[in-house]
């Protein structure tokens, strides 16, 4: 918002030269940054995983588990690895990287986050996630036929503001699956009534003020729900050992959706018209919500951890196991109590 409104009263070359001050804090901040532990542990680097790890997490028994198979997990997977044929004993660590990339490209599950990654990108671009920041404000003034630029950046990115204001609350108290799926059909239906009115509802007298309400309602349950669910996701499902390569891979495929949803918005709205491109587009988002519907885990209250086990093994498996430890642990516990009970009776204390 700071950004656009300094656009509309200062010159380019002075907005660039403000937009230095949080650019220059992005590149310092990082740097008090601790590591991620499960990226520590993709990389062998144990030690400062344990450190990382209890630095960033309460000290209790359910975190030390977790950590515990954390670690014995990543040993188990790098020992496998390295014990593989064709692995190369030794040598420098980017050949190894190198070949983790090759062998995560013939496994199935990397496909297959990829994909799910593919059609969440499609879903955010269909559902205007920058098609509506680059066209509302031009889209206004012609329903409303106000030329107050001003005006218009405020309300559009404060509907977007509202909206992300409101998911910080409904991400905390809803699983992401629910909160999705409700707020993405929520949305698609004011989209298709968005269409049907910048089609039937004539731009005079207060008329276009409808369709003005309705954009806002959109733009405020699309950021709300399925914005910032989809964000989320997609920073979770990397897979840890090749996150960096799996990063640019999906970068590459989100940044060409969004090209093209951008580059061929002017020609959608002149042949179809705002209202067929937003009820298009209201079609492939409901798609895309069916294939997520099947596709897509609840990853709320899950580790990384334990989401890229559930891509190899199509099961979360991680809580499980620390309940049976902790079931065998009351087990050996009562036993040892009980052989404490005997022998004190036995010599009648």
């Amino acid at each position: 918002m700071i950004g656009h409104i300094l656009s509309l009263l200062l010159d380019w070359r002075q907005v660039a030269l403000i937009g230095l001050i949080p650019s220059g804090l992005a590149c310092i901040l990082p740097l008090f940054w601790l590591e991620s532990p499960y990226w520590l542990a993709a990389k062998g680097k144990f030690d400062k995983c344990e450190q990382a790890f209890r630095a960033l997490r309460n000290n209790n028994e359910n975190n030390e588990a977790e950590l515990k198979y954390l670690i014995s997990y990543e040993r188990k997977n790098q020992t496998e690895f390295l014990t593989r044929p064709d692995t190369p004993s030794g040598g420098d660590s980017n050949d190894l990287v190198f070949r983790k990339i090759v062998q995560a490209c013939k496994e199935m599950y990397f496909w297959k986050i990829t994909f799910i990654v593919f059609i969440v990108n499609i879903y955010r671009a269909a559902a205007g996630r920058v098609l509506l920041s680059t066209f509302a404000i031009t889209m206004l003034q012609e329903m409303t036929g106000r030329n107050d630029v001003l005006f218009f950046t405020l309300l559009v990115d404060g509907f977007g503001i509202i909206g992300a204001a409101w998911s910080f609350y409904l991400i905390k108290k809803y699983k992401m699956r629910r909160l999705l799926f409700t707020l993405g059909v929520i949305s698609n239906i004011i989209l298709i009534a968005f269409s049907a009115a910048l089609y039937f509802v004539p731009n005079e007298s207060w008329y276009p003020w409808i369709k003005v309400v309705l954009m806002a309602f959109y733009y405020i349950v699309a950021s709300a729900g399925p914005y910032a669910v989809l964000e989320v996701f997609i920073g979770e499902v990397n897979p840890l050992g090749v996150k960096e390569f799996s990063t640019f891979v999906a970068g590459s495929l989100a940044g060409g959706v969004f090209f093209l949803s951008i580059k061929l918005a002017s020609t959608m709205f002149s042949t179809l018209g705002y209202s067929g491109t937003f009820l298009l587009y209201a079609f492939i988002t409901i798609m895309c919500l069916i294939f997520l519907w099947v596709y897509m885990p609840e990853t709320k209250g899950r580790t990384l951890h334990e989401i890229e086990v559930f891509f190899k093994t199509g099961r979360f498996e991680h809580k499980q196991e620390i309940a049976c430890g902790k079931k065998v642990q009351e087990v050996n516990e009562c036993k040892r109590q009980e052989n404490c009970n005997l022998i004190s009776g036995e010599i009648g204390l």
